[in-house]
């Protein structure tokens, strides 16, 4: 990847208090006996306390890119026997270590969020849950109007396709170390089980809002794939706004329009 761990440490800010920690996690579904991942493990607060979560007949991995932090973590948690610490880019790990299900409970570096929560996204359906510390922005971007944003956007239109995603938790400045300009967010990502969504399903939902997002509704690409009528008739039932792009219509509706073409592919 572009960036090294030195550049990470400098972005990258530690939660100040495991109690803190301890009530995040109550706010999770992460059962007992569960494998978990820490993504950007730092001083190993987070993998201690879900180390503790779990037991013994649970595992934690976690993954941390700067040596030192790495080997700080081993040998600080050695006696936690369900821990097993990599020293290793995220984006280098292999995820196929972990089991069939897992779940996700991590403090993710800043200025790799986008790209590692399109990793996780893309694991569907092995996460059962994720949770992580995100600026608020990026929470908003993904969550769309689950999260507060003004309107949907790509990144919130595909994750809400196969995801639920909730802010669960709002921190003040003073939870990190250093201190952080911005109080960032607890942001919940959980998989809509539903067994109509396939892999090919996705892919074709992928490309429908590739193409449909460059161009505003009844014009282009929308032009390409439904006549006139349907564009009507899907304005007055789905609620999409004629002559707007993709940021000003709902998200229902766009599901709407896709399911129309899905059904005759």
């Amino acid at each position: 990847m572009q960036f090294s761990y030195k550049e990470i440490s400098k972005t990258q800010k530690s939660l100040r208090s495991e109690e803190l920690i301890k009530k995040l996690l109550k706010l999770t579904s992460i059962p007992n006996e569960a494998t978990v991942l820490d993504i950007g493990a730092g001083k190993g607060i987070i993998s201690k306390v879900l180390c503790d979560h779990v037991g013994k007949n649970g595992t934690v991995y976690a993954v941390e890119i700067d040596p030192v932090l790495a080997r700080n973590v081993k040998t600080s948690l050695k006696h936690y026997n369900n821990l097993k610490v990599f020293n290793q880019d995220i984006f280098d790990f292999d995820w196929k270590i972990l089991s069939n299900s897992y779940y996700i409970f991590s403090n993710i570096p800043f200025n790799q969020t986008s790209l590692i929560i399109n990793k996780i996204l893309a694991q569907y359906p092995k996460v059962l849950g994720c949770w992580v510390v995100v600026e608020k922005e990026a929470a908003q971007m993904y969550g769309g109007q689950l999260c507060g944003a003004k309107h949907e956007c790509y990144k919130s239109l595909t994750a809400r396709y196969r995801y639920e995603l909730a802010i669960k938790h709002e921190f003040t400045l003073s939870d990190f170390k250093p201190s952080l300009s911005k109080p960032p967010v607890f942001l919940e990502i959980k998989p809509k089980l539903n067994e109509m969504i396939s892999l090919n399903e996705y892919a074709l939902f992928e490309n429908f809002l590739k193409k449909v997002s460059k161009d505003r509704v009844g014009e282009g690409q929308w032009k390409k794939l439904f006549t006139k009528k349907q564009i009507n008739r899907l304005c007055s039932d789905a609620h999409l706004v004629y002559g707007k792009g993709i940021k000003s219509q709902v998200y229902e509706g766009i599901i709407t329009a896709f399911q129309l073409i899905a059904r005759v592919l």
